[in-house]
């Protein structure tokens, strides 16, 4: 009997071309380049149309011996950027993420600093917008950095210099989702942050205008080190409940409020329902609406309760499907699975509820 070469499956995305033996994780590792794309685009920017040749992104099995690299990146004549990930049942979801997010840096690297520029993106930044995926993926990490944490010692600050070339074989550094989180709590714009993370990108050391930013406006305040600041962001994290999860109630609440059709009554269109909706897709207010909600759920996400995190998922799949799709029935399938994932986590919600108040934790 005469077995048949295994063929190659291929799946495109906006910037990712993925390629492997399976369809399913082919089509997973796409998926997950989408939400890599929406989370960095987040705090760079979207490329135009015409940004260049997607990042090609292989998965094949390189070596089964547990030191061996879970991904090499290179560059190709032309600028062409590749990712070749050894894939195998121990590959972590974080490295993934990471050898994604390399892989598109070094792309937007090459189209806006020129060819060389790959070799000199900061190893904070790669770990920073990873982790954003990743979080927002694993919600439930951020708590065990921070119970970790809580019994061993603060993360230490990032090191500003290193550079991602010279960190690929690294474990994740958490302190570099923790100096965006502190940046935030620190007051700092989305534009701030963001031409921290371009520059960063660029090859610069921001040392120099972080440390300046973070200066009291008072002339006659002492000077305030990085260290310092970094120590006092880090202890109001620790203490704020703002970055814990919202309860199972508060997060049923919130995307109650995302299906409403209250927002779109006050518009002045009428739907019954998220059935109804489709007949007014094309609807400008409908659309704005739309979009706004979008934009809610990639930056609520991250604080959604652990059991509702497919629901949200649902639902922008949904959103995504009324903005893009032509085809009615795709639609009704996308509220399928919505409706039917929030029955689920309604009913855990009920489930877990129950045992509680049954063992006296009302």
């Amino acid at each position: 009997m005469v077995w048949a070469e295994p063929k190659v499956q291929t799946a495109e995305g906006k910037h990712f071309e993925v390629a492997g033996f399976d369809r399913a994780s082919v089509q997973f590792v796409l998926e997950l380049g989408e939400q890599v794309l929406r989370d960095a685009e987040r705090y760079l920017g979207e490329q135009p149309d015409r940004f260049p040749q997607r990042v090609l992104i292989t998965l094949r099995t390189v070596d089964n011996t547990a030191d061996a690299c879970d991904y090499q990146m290179s560059i190709e004549p032309g600028g062409f950027v590749r990712v070749d990930f050894n894939w195998r049942e121990d590959l972590s979801l974080w490295k993934l993420c990471r050898g994604m997010v390399d892989g598109y840096l070094a792309r937007y690297a090459i189209y806006h600093y020129g060819y060389g520029a790959p070799v000199t993106v900061k190893a904070w930044v790669v770990s920073a917008l990873a982790a954003q995926t990743y979080v927002s993926l694993r919600p439930s990490v951020v708590s065990g950095w921070l119970e970790f944490a809580e019994d061993n010692t603060l993360p230490l600050f990032p090191s500003l210099l290193k550079t991602a070339d010279g960190s690929r074989s690294n474990d994740m550094e958490t302190a570099a989702y923790f100096l965006v989180m502190a940046q935030r709590v620190a007051d700092f714009s989305r534009d701030e942050i963001s031409r921290f993370l371009r520059a960063g990108v660029a090859g610069y050391d921001v040392s120099p205008q972080l440390t300046e930013r973070i200066q009291s406006l008072d002339p006659e305040a002492p000077a305030v080190t990085l260290n310092d600041w970094w120590k006092a962001c880090m202890g109001k994290i620790f203490s704020e409940p703002v970055f814990r999860f919202k309860s199972l109630s508060g997060s049923e609440r919130w995307i109650l409020d995302l299906s409403s059709m209250v927002d779109f009554d006050e518009a002045g269109v009428a739907p019954k329902n998220l059935r109804d909706l489709w007949r007014f897709r094309n609807e400008l207010p409908v659309r704005r609406i739309v979009e706004r909600r979008l934009g809610q759920i990639v930056s609520g996400i991250d604080r959604v309760n652990p059991a509702y995190r497919n629901t949200v998922q649902s639902l922008g799949m949904l959103y995504e499907q009324l903005l893009a799709g032509d085809e009615e029935h795709a639609y009704i399938f996308s509220l399928t699975g919505f409706l039917g994932d929030f029955a689920d986590s309604r009913r855990l919600r009920e489930d877990m509820e129950a045992v509680l108040q049954n063992a006296g934790f009302d």
